[in-house]
């Protein structure tokens, strides 16, 4: 059997380092990704990011800030980033109180007062999809 070096000398067998890799793809974060975005939404800009969304373990996080018509779809999160059931979030449109409804399809969907808004996009939250492996 293979074994690994490890500081001090010690020794790890090669079968514990799969298991340990295969674990850190498990939990590790996915890259961040830009949403690709529908009903003429769009990123902000500057002091905003753009709208970003990644994983880590059963942690879905979406960052950003955005401007668009709200009460559509500003964009949809694909599978592995999706709720398990629609979340009603409290945000903030232009300092206005707002909320952002994620939908278990994915479509993300900010409202609030007035037709179209800056949006600032920073949420957490948990889902029961299955995860999007990747290749590190």
């Amino acid at each position: 059997m293979m074994r690994l070096k490890m500081p001090y000398g010690a020794e790890l067998p090669q079968s514990v380092y799969r298991a340990i890799t295969h674990v850190y793809k498990l939990f590790a974060p996915t890259p961040w990704t830009d949403v690709t975005f529908e009903n003429g939404w769009s990123n902000h800009g500057s002091p905003y990011g753009d709208i970003q969304y990644r994983r880590a373990g059963d942690m879905v996080q979406i960052r950003g800030g955005g401007d668009g018509t709200l009460g559509v779809t500003a964009f949809t999160l694909p599978y592995g980033f999706r709720p398990p059931y629609t979340l009603e979030l409290a945000g903030v449109s232009e300092s206005n109180h707002a909320i952002v409804y994620i939908y278990d399809d994915g479509q993300v969907e900010p409202q609030g007062s007035g037709g179209t808004s800056e949006f600032h996009f920073n949420y957490i939250f948990a889902t029961d999809d299955d995860f999007p492996f990747v290749t590190r």
